[in-house]
Order: structure tokens, then C-alpha cells, then sequence
């Protein structure tokens, strides 16, 4: 009897196991490799986004699963309020009820409007109605295996599925919506669950998918450094009604050919006049003068906008580019930034600080906001950010004269107060 009832009982083990999930979470999987940060439809934020009496709270799974996804693999933000609209106007999402988005219409017509954008292809089958199968789908793992990622349905609700685990046969999902009777209530909705668990619980049985897949190579750290949306924004004015996403798709066809400042540590007019070579080389063929800099310019300790100097940068941080070498700009755009390191001569944080005492009151002691706020007004309003000007030496006395020395008194006044 005992034995039969511990066949029963590891039986029973088996069966409760095999029918939840494996939780194989910790905090860092709501981080893509990209470094992009998952984005929650519950977010308070989104209440607030009405269209017809619905909110992205109620029925965003959709287009906030769309957005997570492309977010996973290119690292870059789409803007769901946007999409909200572009869908709502054409008929493939309705903020009213429980409707949301409806699938076969909205992703393959996602996939032309915003795939060449984020160099991202969303395949919906030959049909463009999707796939209809569950989490056993080989087409399904055998894409996240090989670095694809989806959007899938459960009931009455979208997911992300961004990682595939042949060893235990799990799934990485990003649940947008967390809720505990989705078993998603963990780690903010980043959780790894079993493929039985995935075809066999209520609310969380797979039934169609949808397969994402980058056409472009990732964004290089260099392609990074060189756009910043709120610079680029401050600095084109006439672009000030465009979205991040319309303002990232105008930089790579216009902005870059027209050499726009666009980050703090690149503006393509200034790399231009600060390097006479690259002048006589490429005249004003700014897609030629930015491919320069991608490629080798930044490695070569140029000047290449007013808060960016290689030389100064390197002469003054040697600890810096004995560690990273030629690619010390990253330190600076990822990290020093952050840190209030000078990266020229003509821009001290400190300094613009106290000229600028607005510009604190915004953003007390923030470094990179700091230096953006430059690279987006400073400039254009033609500031000095840095102490330019020697020390006021007045009233000057000498006394106490004798044959071994003297004394002089006087009044010393720095610029900078």
C-alpha cells in the first residue's frame, strides 16, 4: 500500500506541475538585451487616454504587446497613443467594450506602416490572418530560437512571447496587463511559464500568433550616440508636432542629408567646420560626413559637436580610454554623460548651471538632462557654456617692503562669481 500510494502521490506532483507555470523569474526579464524596459498597459498614465468613452487601460494588449515586442528587439519606444489613433481611424481598434484590436487587420497592416521604420517584419501568414495553433507550434519555437519573438492570443487578451527554453520546454512572456488569474502577477508581468501550462490553462491557453523578426542589424551604440529625440526636437522647431517615432523616421531620410544637430554628441555642421579634411573631402554631402563618423570619425578624437571633444575628453579621463580605447565615446554617451564629465571645453555643466538657473530648477542635478537642455537651446541661443574669461585682478598694494620681500594685497574676481 505504501508504495502504490507514493506512485499515486508522485503522480499527483506530476500532474500539478506539469499544469502551472515554472517560475524561473527574476526582475532583470522585464529588461530586453536591447535595454529596453517592458511597457504596462496599467500603468496610471494610460487611464487617461480616452477615445470614445474606452481607455488603453481597458483594451491597449494589443498595441501595448506590439510595441513590447518591437521594443525587445530593436530597443526602441513606440509611441501606443499614435498607434492607438492610426488604428481607431482605420477601423482595426475599438477603445469601447472588450473589441481591442482586431488582429487579422491590424498587424499585417502594422507590419507596412511601421516595419520599415523600425526595421522589424511582422509575418501574419501568407493570408495575413495569422496563425492559429497553440504554444506545441514548431514554427513558433523553432522563431523565438532563433532570435524572433511574437505577439500571441489568449482568452480575451494579447501577450508577448520573447524567449524559448528548449531544455524545459518554457516560454518567456511579457504580459502587459499582469493578473493573477493569468498567473502573470510576478515580476511585473516578465514570467517564465511551461508549454502545458500555456495550452491548458483558462486564461492563458495559446490559441493564435503572430511572428516579429528584425530585417535591419540591431542599432549600433554609435547610431545611438548620434540621435537623441528630445535634442533633435529642441533643435528643429519646425518639426515640434511630430512624434518620437516621426521624428527618429525623419532624421534617417531627411534630417541626416540636411546634417541637423541631433545629440549631444553630434551635430553634423559642427563636425563639418571643425574638421577642415572632412570639409575638403565631402563639401556639405552630410549623409557622407555622418557615415564618416559612424565609422571611423569618432574614433579618431575629433571635435564633433560643442559638448563633445575626443582629444579633450581622452586627455582628461586617460583612465577612460585605457579601458575602452577607441571606443571611448561610448563611455561618455552611456555613462560620463550621466556623471557631469566635461567632454569639451566648451561645455562645463556646473557652469551652465549657474548662468542658467531655470535649467536647475528643472532638473536639479541631473547631468544628462542638463547637457541635452544645451545641445537643444544652449546652442541655438548661442550661450558659452564654460568660463571663458581670466580672473579680475584690482587694488592691487604693495607693502611690508624688505630686502627679502614684500607683500602685495588685492582684489581677485572670477567670472563666474
Amino acid at each position: 500500500m505504501k508504495k502504490h500510494s507514493a506512485k499515486i502521490l508522485c503522480f499527483a506532483l506530476a500532474l500539478i506541475m506539469a499544469f502551472t507555470f515554472i517560475p524561473m523569474t527574476s526582475y532583470a526579464a522585464s529588461v530586453a538585451p536591447s535595454g529596453f524596459y517592458m511597457m504596462r498597459q496599467t500603468d496610471s498614465q494610460w487611464n487617461y487616454y480616452y477615445h470614445n468613452g474606452g481607455s488603453l487601460t481597458q483594451t491597449g494588449c494589443g498595441i501595448f504587446s506590439l510595441a513590447n515586442t518591437v521594443g525587445y528587439l530593436t530597443g526602441k519606444t513606440m509611441d501606443v497613443v499614435e498607434i492607438a489613433n492610426w488604428a481607431h481611424n482605420n477601423g482595426m481598434y475599438n477603445v469601447n467594450g472588450a473589441d481591442g484590436t482586431y488582429r487579422t487587420s491590424f498587424y499585417p497592416r502594422a507590419n507596412a506602416r511601421y516595419g520599415p521604420t523600425y526595421g522589424i517584419s511582422i509575418d501574419c501568414a501568407e493570408d495575413g490572418s495569422g496563425y492559429w495553433s497553440s504554444s506545441y507550434n514548431s514554427k513558433l519555437k523553432n522563431h523565438i530560437q532563433n532570435g524572433g519573438v511574437a505577439v500571441a492570443h489568449v482568452y480575451n487578451h494579447f501577450i508577448a512571447i520573447m524567449d524559448y527554453d528548449p531544455n524545459n520546454n518554457t516560454f518567456l512572456i511579457w504580459d502587459c496587463a499582469p493578473a493573477s488569474h493569468r498567473g502573470t502577477n510576478y515580476n511585473g508581468g516578465a514570467i517564465w511559464l511551461s508549454q502545458s501550462y500555456l495550452t491548458s490553462a483558462s486564461y492563458m491557453t495559446i490559441d493564435w500568433f503572430c511572428l516579429l523578426s528584425l530585417t535591419t542589424p540591431p542599432e549600433t551604440w554609435q547610431e545611438k550616440a548620434a540621435f537623441d529625440v528630445m535634442v533633435y526636437r529642441d533643435r528643429n522647431q519646425d518639426l515640434s508636432g511630430y512624434t518620437d517615432a516621426q521624428l527618429k523616421e525623419h532624421w534617417l531620410n531627411h534630417g541626416i542629408k540636411e546634417g541637423r544637430g541631433s545629440s549631444p554628441v553630434l551635430d553634423l555642421k559642427y563636425y563639418l567646420e571643425n574638421n577642415e579634411d572632412l570639409k575638403a573631402q565631402f563639401g556639405t554631402d552630410y549623409e557622407k560626413v555622418y557615415n564618416h563618423f559612424i565609422k571611423n570619425g569618432y574614433k579618431e578624437k575629433r571635435k564633433s559637436s560643442a559638448l563633445f571633444d575626443g582629444k579633450y575628453y581622452c586627455e582628461n579621463n586617460p583612465e577612460i580610454y585605457a579601458e575602452y580605447g577607441d571606443n571611448y565615446m561610448k563611455h561618455y554617451a552611456e555613462t560620463g554623460i550621466k556623471e557631469g564629465r566635461r567632454g569639451s571645453l566648451t561645455f562645463d555643466p556646473d557652469y551652465y548651471w549657474h548662468i542658467r538657473p531655470d535649467v536647475w530648477d528643472a532638473w536639479p542635478a541631473h547631468y544628462e538632462m542638463c547637457a541635452k537642455h544645451y545641445a537643444g537651446h544652449g546652442i541655438m541661443e548661442e550661450i558659452e557654456a564654460y568660463d571663458n574669461k581670466a580672473p579680475v585682478i584690482s587694488n592691487a598694494v604693495v607693502s611690508n617692503v624688505t630686502s627679502s620681500g614684500y607683500t602685495i594685497t588685492c582684489t581677485v574676481t572670477n567670472y563666474d562669481g
